[in-house]
């Protein structure tokens, strides 16, 4: 349990120095195992020279022998390079499948987040778009209400007739002495109470 919390807290740099320290150890045991591979490859032509004078009378077992010394030598170097291979590769992929393993998170993560970001630059342009044609609008608006003349009702014939007859009398009430003015005055304030009266 201790291991593993160890190995879960190791950085990046630490797990690189892990790996090559596998690698320097592999190495060293190639090494080692080619060692003794020459090793036993020169005991083992040591013996066949020793079996080789022992056998001279057999001339023509001779060749066949070596041949199957050679190739036997040959199969076994084949057969270790191979165990070899396959165990360094098992190794490495043990070593460096957490670090892939963290790759590839951090790159989900990332598209995550993409994702995200786009989502919102969409939702903006959007809000962008919403809020220039709203300002368009009510910019439109003020300028028709504070530009704009105001429209007014047209004025029925009596209301014209009135309003003109208004406009000839004001030109002449100025030309009037002071007691027709105030003759006219009276009339219009009597009609007015009358017109009051018959209201009631």
């Amino acid at each position: 349990m201790k291991t593993e919390q160890k190995e879960h807290a190791l950085t990046s740099e630490e797990q690189l120095e892990a790996i090559l320290f596998q690698f320097v150890t592999l190495y060293d045991r190639i090494a080692e195992d080619r060692q003794v591979t020459a090793k036993q490859g020169a005991d083992i032509a040591k013996f066949v020279k020793e079996f080789a004078r022992e056998v001279t009378q057999f001339s023509s077992l001779e060749e066949k022998v070596r041949n199957d010394i050679h190739a036997c030598i040959k199969n076994e170097a084949k057969s270790m390079t191979t165990d070899i291979g396959k165990s360094l590769a098992r190794t490495a992929f043990s070593e460096t499948e957490p670090t892939i393993n963290k790759l590839r998170e951090a790159t989900n993560d990332a598209r995550r987040l993409l994702n995200v970001y786009y989502a919102e630059m969409s939702t903006t342009h959007w809000k962008i778009i919403l809020a220039a044609v709203a300002s368009s609008i009510l910019t439109s608006l003020l300028i028709v209400w504070l530009l704009m003349p105001k429209p007014t009702l047209p004025l029925s014939d009596l209301q014209l007739t009135r309003y003109e007859l208004g406009k000839t009398f004001s030109e002449v009430w100025g030309g009037l002495p002071k007691e027709k003015q105030d003759w006219f005055w009276s009339r219009a304030t009597e009609k007015k109470k009358a017109a009051l009266e018959n209201k009631k």
